[in-house]
């Protein structure tokens, strides 16, 4: 048995003035892809051969330019021109929503053609992100689709694994089947939508009870990503049958899952204190002890946004802190790095301003402090730390800054420790990103979700929005789902 396997993801929000371009992809090809695909030894352990194609992954961010997606498909194509007769299956790890310049959706596009080569017999599976905003005539390409059943995402590993395991099951079963998918009237935030709270526990708890059915093989919700303006940008359901019979079965128990999820709209909220920026300084400031973090949640990296925002900068340099230390974790400004790299050294007294100025929220603020050091950034990825890029550390009196030169969120406690830096040390700690993540939940005395403006405002917005098919809810709260 021959399985063809890739990897082709990224989050793309078209709020983000910073395209994604070729050169920001981490890209390996050959033998280095299958140890970059985690499911990939489900495959192995069923004897089958991998055909490896790309492993082309960039952390959420703008648009994807057209030259770099198609420089990554076209790899992807040449090894399935070459390896199409000899093929029993074909597996990827995609996101759900690449939103590619001129094409539109990358999942969609790149299946297509793939399709294109293959024929429509050919077994291909795909393991996706839950904030997928999925092409209407994605599952009929597809014949596995599951996106992962966390936020933040913990089971991306499993996610692989169960989608491997239904390939290989899909395989010996000889039949041609596709996914029932049913679309629903309705955006979400990913900030309303969490796995440990309701309604989306509950939800998830129903998918496992599905898939305990003879005829359902995989249900899945995918929650969509909201900040990526398109006419496919809305929550879906798909259910994968278990086998060609129960193809009619399927298509009830999706447009069943989309009205059980449609009832529950009005149930979706924060899953933190959410306040103004200027607000969220005061609460935390009211809390006896730290740390208490909040959320930048407007400038969310790990949502695509542009990372220079300078409005939770302001609130705390405006505000009285009366000793109590906070950090903020990390404004992207190359330019205020490069500066502070070619003229000064740790030690140094600096005065600066701080902000990329390409909008009102990235406006500069002028700080005085001591450079502490520089350094790399460095995060986790598929179990491995990679430099996510390099940093220089102020301290402006109660306010230590990290100014970074590529726009990233601090997800893990591994960011901290390479920049030389506890985040228990300190009564405040901001971070670029929406929900907690889970290393900082435990030491979080209090969590806080800053409302403030950006390429991933939470309080989405009408004005924002082109594409979208209307009536939606929230932004129409009459829409109604209609099958």
């Amino acid at each position: 048995m021959r399985i063809l396997i890739g990897h082709f993801s990224h989050e793309s929000n078209s709020f983000s003035p910073f395209p994604s371009r070729r050169e920001e992809f981490d890209f390996y090809e050959g033998e280095d892809v299958i140890q970059k695909i985690p499911g990939a030894h489900v495959f192995l352990e069923a004897g089958a051969e991998l055909v490896p194609t790309i492993y082309a992954a960039r952390g959420p961010s703008g648009t994807v330019t057209e030259d770099a997606y198609l420089y990554f498909e076209n790899k992807i194509l040449d090894v399935v021109r070459r390896e199409k007769d000899n093929l029993d299956g074909i597996f990827f790890q995609m996101h759900g929503a690449m939103n590619v310049e001129n094409i539109g959706s990358g999942e969609y596009r790149l299946m297509r053609d793939i399709r294109d080569i293959v024929g429509d017999k050919m077994p291909i599976a795909a393991a996706m992100d839950l904030h997928s905003n999925n092409d209407n005539d994605l599952p009929n390409l597809l014949n596995i689709m599951r996106g992962f059943r966390s936020a933040p995402h913990i089971d991306v590993v499993e996610n692989q694994e169960i989608v491997a395991r239904e390939l290989l099951r899909y395989i010996g079963r000889g039949e041609v089947y596709h996914p029932a998918m049913e679309r629903l009237p309705m955006i979400l935030v990913g900030e309303k939508a969490i796995d440990a709270r309701e309604p989306l526990k509950t939800i998830f708890a129903h998918l496992w009870e599905l898939e305990k059915q003879e005829e359902i093989a995989i249900a899945t919700m995918y929650v969509c990503m909201a900040w990526t303006d398109t006419p496919r940008t809305t929550t879906t359901v798909a259910i994968t049958p278990s086998a060609a019979c129960y193809a009619d079965y399927a298509r009830k128990a999706a447009r069943e899952l989309a009205a059980y999820i449609w009832e529950k709209r009005d149930q979706f909220d924060y899953g933190a204190l959410a306040l103004p920026a200027e607000g969220s300084v005061a609460r935390a400031l009211e809390e006896p002890a730290g740390p208490v973090f909040i959320c930048d949640s407007g400038d969310n990296p790990s949502a695509g946004s542009s990372g220079v925002n300078t409005v939770m900068l302001k609130a705390l340099t405006d505000a009285d802190l009366s000793g109590k230390k906070a950090i903020i974790a990390s404004i992207y400004d190359g330019k205020a790095y490069e500066y502070l790299l070619k003229n000064h050294k740790p030690g140094d007294t600096v005065s600066l301003s701080i902000g990329a100025n390409i909008d009102e929220d990235s406006t500069p603020v002028a700080v005085t402090g001591t450079l502490l050091r520089f350094g790399e950034i460095m995060g986790e990825q598929v179990g491995k730390l990679i430099k996510r890029g390099n940093m220089a550390l102020l301290s402006c009196g109660d306010v230590d800054i990290c100014v970074a030169d590529e726009h990233m969120s601090f997800t893990g406690m591994e960011y901290f420790e390479s920049i030389g830096v506890n985040p228990r040390d300190y009564h405040i700690v901001v971070l670029k990103q929406g929900y907690l993540f889970p290393d900082f939940l435990p030491m979080a005395t209090l969590n806080i979700w800053a409302l403030t403006p950006g390429n991933t405002h939470l309080e989405i917005r009408d004005g924002d929005y082109k594409l979208l098919p209307r009536p939606i809810y929230p932004l129409d709260p009459d829409a109604e789902l209609t099958f």
